[in-house]
């Protein structure tokens, strides 16, 4: 217990200090990395005695040490980009006059269209799932789904091109709408049909994850949503009370609705809801912290096969696409049990950077992290204060700080983000804000009316 109170006020202190040295620190890459851990810990002390946790210092110095990490590095990254831009500009000074916006008022037509996008890319993600067991009806949605996900995890699948572009547009449309809702709140004000259609949008983002049959699509959605709230719940990008807390009530529906998607597919663990919470919050801690006890660690080596994981699925890719000589990389995880609870699969951002690299090469690979999220955030925030009013941006940094929130959990941002589907995303998320905007009926407000 005193090694989780340490840990935790350790990261608040760091919480704190990001806070003090940064004016719009809630949106920045260090806060959604430190503050994902808090909650995680805080709950660990729950479980002290049901799972019977000792942590190991080391993997409290890791935790802490990783923030430490995550939190300089970001700060000297952002006084690198700050120099070198005003090197280049002369002047760090920027027009701060009133000017005149034309935000692009989606039509409800617009917006059919992507509902009738999005239900195409269900239907015919659906139908491909329901051919691992020779047809579809709803009496055995569960089968089906238990059979294509035991198909993924022990074949080389290889995903039809047209069922891959269909289900890609269709979450992309999810996450389009979702940003635009956040971003335009102010602007969509009386517009019930307008705003009830664009929720309609987001429904894809739910399925499509769900008949995949894994809940780590979900999450990601869920999280998404939680992150465009909070990025967007600004005017002059500080944060809003009001969306804090709708964010916290979708944070919640999207634990729930991992419950749900659970029993839907067949393989719902008989526990009680703590102990179901539990499995997703702090149990990943629990479980690297098992791996750090168990396998042989060294500073700069890792453990297990000669594979790299931290870059898998762009090795792989790479591999595939251009035959290069690479070990395949594969995501084979336990799914541990103590004293009769399971603790599930998930062992936070730390898992695969420890197989890799070990301790020390692991917080070199967290300060890489860091300095490309920086690099990121700096981007988004020149085109913010510049008022850009094109969203591709903000939607694929919306990503990366979601990704970044749920480092307690997994490692989304380097499983996610180097990938050929990262870049794909970001190339229909710029065709879809391009419709949006050739189809659009103006709305002009000036500066003042902003609702970020």
């Amino acid at each position: 217990m005193i090694k989780i109170i340490v840990a935790v006020i350790s990261l608040l202190i760091i919480v704190f200090i990001i806070s003090r040295k940064t004016k719009y620190f809630v949106v920045t890459p260090q806060f959604a990395y430190v503050v994902s851990f808090i909650p995680s810990l805080v709950m660990l002390s729950l479980f002290i005695e049901k799972w019977r946790i000792d942590l190991d210092n080391r993997t409290i110095l890791l935790i802490i040490f990783g923030a430490v990490v995550f939190t300089v590095v970001s700060f000297a990254s952002e006084k690198i980009i700050k120099n070198v831009r005003i090197t280049i500009s002369g002047s760090a000074k920027r027009n701060t006059s009133t000017i005149v916006l034309e935000e692009p008022l989606i039509k409800n037509s617009t917006l059919v269209i992507f509902i009738v996008a999005g239900l195409i890319g269900v239907v015919s993600y659906l139908y491909y799932v329901a051919s691992f067991t020779g047809g579809f009806s709803l009496s055995n949605i569960s089968l089906i789904l238990m059979n294509y996900r035991n198909a993924y995890n022990t074949e080389n699948l290889d995903m039809p091109a047209l069922v891959s572009i269909l289900s890609m547009i269709a979450t992309c449309i999810a996450d389009y709408c979702v940003y635009y809702y956040c971003k335009n709140r102010l602007l969509l004000k009386g517009l019930g049909t307008k705003k009830f259609l664009l929720f309609l949008c987001w429904i894809p983002g739910v399925i499509i994850p769900l008949l995949s049959g894994a809940r780590g699509g979900v999450i990601n959605f869920g999280m998404f949503v939680f992150a465009a709230a909070i990025i967007n719940s600004t005017r002059e990008l500080t944060v809003q009370k009001k969306t804090i807390r709708i964010a916290i009530v979708v944070a919640i529906v999207a634990v729930a609705t991992l419950r749900v998607g659970g029993i839907f597919m067949g393989r719902d663990i008989e526990v009680d809801a703590i102990d179901y919470i539990g499995m997703y919050l702090p149990a990943p801690i629990r479980n690297l912290d098992y791996v750090i006890q168990t396998e042989n660690i060294g500073m700069f080596s890792g453990f297990g096969d000669s594979a790299n994981r931290t870059f898998a699925k762009l090795l792989n890719f790479l591999s595939f696409r251009f035959g290069f000589e690479f070990t395949q990389a594969t995501e084979v995880r336990r799914t541990l049990m103590v004293n009769g609870y399971y603790t599930g699969n998930m062992y936070t951002v730390y898992y695969n950077l420890l197989h890799d690299a070990g301790f020390v090469g692991s917080l070199l690979l967290l300060a890489l992290t860091a300095f490309l999220c920086q690099m990121f955030y700096a981007v988004i925030r020149k085109k913010v204060e510049g008022r850009e009013r094109r969203y591709t941006s903000g939607i694929a940094y919306t990503l990366v700080y979601s990704y970044l929130f749920l480092s307690f959990f997994n490692e989304n941002f380097f499983y996610n983000v180097f990938t050929n589907y990262f870049v794909r995303q970001i190339i229909f998320f710029m065709l879809i804000d391009w419709f949006v905007r050739v189809t659009k009926v103006s709305s002009r407000y000036t500066d003042s009316d902003r609702d970020s």
